[in-house]
């Protein structure tokens, strides 16, 4: 190296070297084993079925090890959530979300159980709750926030019950003068506590006949089911026959900064056979994890959704012909200026290249219109490119045009525009034929009998 070379030029390459040295150093100490990251979830109170759900999780996630943290229920989990105590939760849907939090799928669907005493009467509907004694769940619970938006819909308000906030265990160890007239619950199919309230005590379950008109209200509840007999088949049937009501769903929720890995190790667990096939509730499948998410989606996990997605798409199709188009007509640009710089006067064969160049307008407008293609206006300018080159060659021949590598050019981009309106007549003779074979197909209405 001349001697005149600056120090620091001359210590780059052992800077470099000391770089790359240090990237090997830490992939090698990344790949040792017991270097998985720990990830740090929460299925809400220890003794709820979420929290069995976040270990089966744990059991069949590979990578990560996942630690279990109990919490006081859903919303205390999204507060930790927020607080960066932990990295991922399973909460109930239905519950407000926050920056910073994201969706990574949805779960199953865990039904509403309204439980009614014996002392409630037959039919009593949700307006007959007021006043009673009623059981919202705790204060950090996920259930309470569902039966205040039930009730609320009903016209019911915090003043007009007793609220009575006892959690399960409390509600299990209560003799019948002492438990509540009503109980609200949120719960897989079946409910433990459900099961213990309407053996012991002689709970029934209201039915909520209006679960699509409930989600228009709140959409974080969904139409759901309980079938008849689920808590009993012997001398007492319950419910009787199948019971209609809400739920919310099941969500895997994670800070929206956790590691692509750490999301990607979640979502393969979600599906895997370990999980699906112990897990209860059934899981949903995979196809309803972008549906209607309730918190915005992981970026990751959205990448992770479309990995089986085609490399090519329609769309990128029509990015890939439109390229073509834009790079066609840039050639022919680098092309005529090449001509122009060497002197060549082409100003009579210049206009057919402009009235070609028009008609690709025209035709782009016709695609941008809003509705459907103008079919006639496309058989227009397609006769158009042909009354145009026709003319040319025939100019040509006759000696009044010159350049034949000029023509050669001008050609190929007649042939490229009529090729793209051909597309776009096949098309759209295609959607009208298509349309005119469903009216064809389609019953008639019935015809009501005038009134007498």
């Amino acid at each position: 190296m001349p001697a005149h070379t600056p120090a620091w030029r001359r210590r780059l390459p052992l800077a470099f070297a000391v770089l790359g040295l240090g990237a090997a150093v830490a992939a090698a100490l990344d790949a040792l084993p017991g270097r998985a990251p720990t990830l740090h979830i929460t299925g809400g109170a220890a003794d709820g079925h979420r929290h069995t759900m976040a270990q089966l999780l744990a059991e069949s996630t590979v990578g990560p090890k996942l630690e279990i943290i109990p919490t006081d229920g859903s919303v205390a989990s999204l507060e930790a959530l927020r607080a960066g105590r932990l990295d991922a939760a399973l909460v109930q849907g239905g519950l407000p979300g926050a920056p910073g939090l994201c969706q990574l799928a949805p779960v199953a669907l865990e039904p509403l159980h309204v439980l009614l005493a014996p002392s409630v009467p037959e039919g009593a509907g949700l307006s007959a709750l007021r006043g009673r004694r009623l059981n919202l769940s705790t204060a950090r619970s996920g259930t309470r926030p569902v039966a205040e938006a039930l009730l609320a819909v009903a016209g019911l308000g915090p003043g007009d019950y007793i609220n009575s906030e006892l959690g399960y265990r409390e509600l299990e160890s209560l003799s019948d003068d002492l438990l509540p007239e009503v109980i609200f619950t949120v719960s897989p199919l079946p409910s433990p506590v459900v099961e213990g309230l309407v053996r012991r005590h002689g709970y029934r379950l209201m039915d909520l006949p209006y679960g699509e008109a409930l989600h228009l209200r709140v959409p974080g509840l969904r139409p759901a089911r309980v079938p008849a007999g689920l808590y009993g088949i012997g001398e007492r049937v319950v419910p009787p026959v199948a019971v209609e009501t809400v739920g919310p769903r099941l969500l895997l929720v994670a800070r929206c900064d956790l590691p692509k890995p750490a999301v990607n190790a979640l979502l393969d667990a979600l599906i895997s056979d370990g999980f699906v096939r112990q897990a209860s509730p059934s899981p949903l499948p995979e196809a309803e994890f972008a549906v209607v998410p309730e918190h915005p989606i992981h970026p990751d996990a959205l990448a992770w959704m479309r990995r089986n997605d085609p490399a090519w798409t329609g769309g990128d199709l029509e990015w890939i012909e439109s390229l073509r188009s834009l790079l066609g007509s840039l050639g022919l640009a680098l092309f005529f200026g090449w001509r122009w710089l060497k002197g060549r006067r082409m100003e009579r064969f210049e206009r057919y290249i402009g009235e070609v160049a028009a008609v690709e307008q025209a035709v782009g407008q016709v695609e941008a219109a809003p509705g459907h293609l103008d079919l006639p206006r496309l058989l227009q300018l397609r006769a158009k490119l042909g009354r145009l080159k026709a003319e040319a060659l025939a100019r040509h021949a006759a000696g009044e045009v010159e350049g034949a590598e000029t023509l050669a050019a001008f050609l190929t981009q007649v042939a490229d525009a009529r090729h793209h309106v051909s597309l776009l007549i096949l098309h759209e003779r295609d959607r009208q034929e298509d349309a005119a074979l469903a009216a064809r197909l389609r019953p008639p209405l019935p015809v009501e009998p005038e009134p007498e």
